[in-house]
């Protein structure tokens, strides 16, 4: 979360999806949680306003399988097959990477979802759980989000 404060937010004039259905209205936040969504005008005391005209409110999205250092190597290779892109482009490059490289692929990618919109993600990449655990704290203290992660590679279970 963001801290051990609690705050009442309201976000009003939005393009609210439910689930099921785009509606036009307000949703109310209170202790991070939505506690309304409303067609008509939500008349409580909040900590914060914000008019959102025209803006899409929805679930977060979920990345179901990530390799986020990867994004480093964006391009690299994408004219080749699979096999070939694998084994001449990628796996020789991914070799030589160092833990730094790794960090700020990681921090690129996180960055690059929390701004499409991404709020929890899967990653298969092999590297120190700890190392990501430690890059996603920094990144939503500095961004005030919350993230969710979840290991698929067997060095991070």
């Amino acid at each position: 979360g963001f801290g051990s404060f609690y705050m009442k937010t309201l976000f009003k004039n939005a393009i609210i999806l439910t689930g099921e259905k785009f509606i036009k209205g307000n949703l109310l936040v209170e202790d991070e949680k939505i506690s309304e969504i409303s067609e008509k005008e939500i008349s409580e005391e909040v900590d914060f306003t914000y008019n959102m005209e025209d803006k899409l409110l929805m679930p977060g999205l979920i990345n179901a399988h990530g390799h986020s250092p990867m994004t480093l190597l964006r391009g690299v290779g994408s004219d080749l097959k699979l096999q070939d892109w694998l084994h001449k482009a990628i796996f020789p490059i991914e070799d030589k990477l160092t833990p730094k490289d790794i960090q700020v692929g990681c921090q690129m990618a996180m960055m690059e979802m929390i701004s499409g919109g991404t709020t929890t993600f899967s990653e298969m990449y092999d590297f120190p759980k700890d190392e990501i655990e430690r890059l996603l704290n920094l990144l939503q203290d500095f961004l005030l989000v919350n993230m969710n992660l979840f290991y698929l590679s067997p060095s991070c279970q």
